[in-house]
């Protein structure tokens, strides 16, 4: 459900205990550290320490499944995952995927402190390599182009019959657009799903592309998610001439505190064991 997450991330998931550094030396004997004699042995190496940069030149640490973690997941969620193509290595922009990441870590903590099992989470969070949004678009020579959308990730509530493409924005480009003849890229973005959300995969029939792709009726949104109050605001007015010619799309703008807000209250309430 989720590739990597940091020490922070696992910290919080265990209920923010006082002793981090036990926390840590857990991680590194998953990961088979035997530069330290007092780690636990394991017996398999069932995660990977991945070393980043993050964009002020920090160093990143993100703790990964190895293939033998993988199939410890596989066992616990009871289905089958697909190894991320190039292994955990392929992870782009660690800061970024980190941001989306206190996301997940947000929306699962009270049920993974709560003993939840995880294949009975309320909602499925998917940020496969290979997850693509497809359609065709006309290009007026009576052909046709094919375009795609790559979210960064998905959120599914069955409960509520919601299915939410997360897209994760950071704040590190300027919400100006270069030319007036070239949009801004978050709100080429918006355009571009207002397209697949909404343009006829099957003109005959009324299907929309998204219908074509999810024929189970559930309603879409797109969130973008923003680091501050300030982003919030002028994401939502860049977006304010997309939003307004857009018919029967939902476009959210939400902080990592009101993304997890709104999102758990569309969950089943939680029964406390």
């Amino acid at each position: 459900m989720c590739r990597a997450l940091t020490l922070d991330q696992v910290v919080t998931l265990l209920g923010n205990p006082k002793d981090t550094r036990t926390v840590h030396n857990r991680l590194r004997a998953l990961a088979g550290d035997s530069g330290n004699v007092k780690l636990q042995d394991f017996g398999a190496v069932t995660l990977r320490r991945l070393r980043f940069r993050a964009f002020d030149g920090a160093p990143l640490i993100l703790w990964a499944p190895t293939p033998t973690g993988f199939a410890i997941a596989q066992r616990e969620l009871g289905r089958e995952l697909l190894l991320p193509r190039g292994g955990n290595n392929g992870i782009a922009f660690a800061e970024h995927f980190v941001a989306l990441t206190d996301l997940f870590v947000g929306l699962v903590r009270p049920y993974f402190l709560d003993g939840t099992a995880l294949r009975e989470l309320p909602f499925g969070w998917d940020v496969a390599d290979d997850m693509r949004l497809p359609w065709k678009e006309p290009t007026g020579t009576g052909a046709f182009q094919e375009r795609t959308i790559r979210p960064d990730a998905i959120l599914t509530v069955p409960a509520a019959q919601r299915r939410i493409f997360i897209e994760c924005e950071m704040g590190t480009h300027t919400l100006v657009p270069v030319r007036k003849d070239r949009p801004q890229a978050t709100v080429n973005k918006a355009a571009r799903y207002e397209t697949f959300l909404r343009g006829l995969e099957d003109v005959r029939k009324r299907v929309t592309h998204y219908a074509a792709k999810y024929p189970d009726g559930w309603a879409p949104e797109v969130l973008f998610l923003v680091p501050t109050d300030g982003r919030r605001a002028s994401t939502e007015a860049a977006l304010a001439p997309v939003v307004r010619d857009t018919f029967g799309v939902t476009f959210r703008v939400w902080t990592l505190d009101q993304a997890i807000a709104e999102l758990r209250a569309l969950f089943p309430a939680l029964h406390r064991r």
